[in-house]
């Protein structure tokens, strides 16, 4: 059957890798439809950051910015200060990244661990980060919802193996039994940013 596309969007990782596409079209009730390049498997998005917000962030945190060239998530990677923020998708993880946070896109909550155990595509930007905040959807299903914040709670907890704290969207530390619907947004975090900035 074909099926006329009227737009598409790639999301290229910062190495160049596109990590996901949105093709705009006519999918049953829906306008659009994800889709991840064959074979990629699990694999965080960690996006291009703009030369203007790279160098806010040094900032903001006092030390100096990469050099022009050099891979910034390498440069997040040597400064465990500089807070990290957890999301699902790659238009919040961008968002985000607009409002000067890095940030990190998984396909879904449940992605980035394996039983209780970091991914190694994730370990290295994560372990020994002073701060990780988590913000993933709020859907309004109970079955949903309950998923949602059992995958937050394992995803939290795994996290907090390897670094030094995670938090949800209101600031506060977490414990492993705290990592609830609380590290979810009323809407989601990245809309919140946008107003409040």
């Amino acid at each position: 059957e074909f099926r006329r596309v009227l737009f598409r969007s790639l999301f290229i990782g910062e190495r160049g890798k596109v990590w996901q596409a949105k093709v705009f079209g006519k999918f049953g009730k829906r306008t659009g439809r994800y889709f991840a390049p064959k074979n990629a498997g699990d694999k965080p998005y960690y996006p291009s950051i703009p030369r203007r917000i790279v160098l806010a962030i040094a900032i903001k945190y006092g030390i100096e910015p990469p050099a022009i060239g050099e891979s910034v998530w390498d440069w997040i990677l040597r400064h465990p200060q500089i807070e990290i923020l957890i999301t699902e998708g790659a238009k919040k993880a961008l968002a985000a990244i607009s409002q000067g946070i890095p940030a990190i896109a998984l396909y879904g909550v449940s992605c980035g661990r394996n039983g209780g155990e970091i991914k190694e595509s994730l370990r290295p930007v994560i372990a020994g980060r002073e701060r990780v905040v988590l913000a993933f959807d709020r859907d309004s299903k109970p079955e949903t919802v309950r998923k949602v914040r059992r995958a937050v709670k394992r995803l939290g907890s795994a996290i907090e193996r390897v670094s030094e704290t995670v938090t949800g969207d209101n600031g506060k530390p977490k414990r492993s039994e705290e990592h609830t619907s609380e590290l979810q947004s009323p809407c989601n975090l990245v809309c919140r940013l946008l107003l409040e900035k």
